[in-house]
């Protein structure tokens, strides 16, 4: 007689190859996963990669890949899910990337009045300014200061503070850049008189905008680009808070400001 039987399919095998687990990257990042699958006993068909549960893309051909565009800001969770001639699938271990935005700075020669949009992945300041190491003689901001030719127990400036302004001296003319996590809308406070301010937002804000929640307390602003004075006599020279840039803010009673 006919004996019937049937052999199980044995599902394929897959493992993200690249990026490693707990990678970095800048956003906007392009980020090439790869993935190593076979099938022990047949082939596989294709091989599909998700972050978290959205399909992000898939590639039918070995060596398997997928190049991911202009990925934003965040964490993500990446898996690779292949299929093999069956049909039947099985899933890799998922791994970790996070996307980090760097900020730019061009700085000249002598003062230079800046603030930050991000937090820095390590936000000492001897470690967000490094990269000046030989060209930077002073940072500080309103009421410390951070020196690297001194001894580091008389520096009082040692972390970078969200919305903060700093004035940095350089002996010349030097770029440099910062990654992190952008920083979240939230208020700061501004005292009576003049205050040195940061701004923390990724865009131009025109500053009568800015201002329209504190427009009975505020007086002025300016740095080293020009001015700006509510109802003032002249046009003023400035209009717009600029990402990186710090500004001295007047204001004729305590207040605090939304951005």
């Amino acid at each position: 007689g006919w004996t019937n039987y049937c052999v199980a399919n044995t599902p394929p095998t897959v493992s993200i190859t690249s990026p490693v687990n707990n990678a970095s990257f800048t956003a906007p990042a392009s980020i090439t996963i790869n993935a190593d699958a076979t099938d022990a006993d047949g082939t596989v068909t294709k091989v599909d990669f998700y972050n978290g549960s959205t399909l992000i893309g898939s590639d039918a051909t070995s060596p398997f890949g997928y190049t991911w565009t202009n990925v934003q800001e965040g964490t993500d969770t990446i898996k690779a899910v292949a299929t093999d001639n069956k049909g039947a699938s099985s899933s890799s271990t998922a791994i970790i990337i996070t996307i980090q935005r760097m900020q730019n700075f061009t700085l000249l020669s002598g003062w230079n009045l800046i603030s930050f949009n991000i937090i820095p992945s390590d936000s000492s300041v001897s470690s967000v300014f490094n990269s000046l190491d030989g060209n930077l003689l002073v940072v500080k901001n309103t009421d410390a200061f951070y020196s690297p030719s001194q001894n580091a127990v008389f520096n009082s400036l040692t972390k970078i503070k969200r919305g903060d302004a700093y004035l940095v001296q350089l002996k010349n003319d030097q770029s440099f850049s910062v990654t992190g996590k952008s920083i979240t809308a939230g208020t700061y406070l501004l005292k009576k008189g003049w205050n040195m301010s940061g701004y923390p937002k990724q865009t131009s804000t025109p500053i009568n905008t800015a201002i329209s929640g504190i427009v009975t307390q505020f007086e002025a602003a300016k740095n080293f680009d020009g001015f700006y004075i509510k109802n003032g006599g002249s046009p003023n020279s400035i209009t717009n808070f600029e990402p990186g840039k710090g500004y001295f803010i007047n204001v004729n009673s305590d207040v605090t400001i939304s951005w």
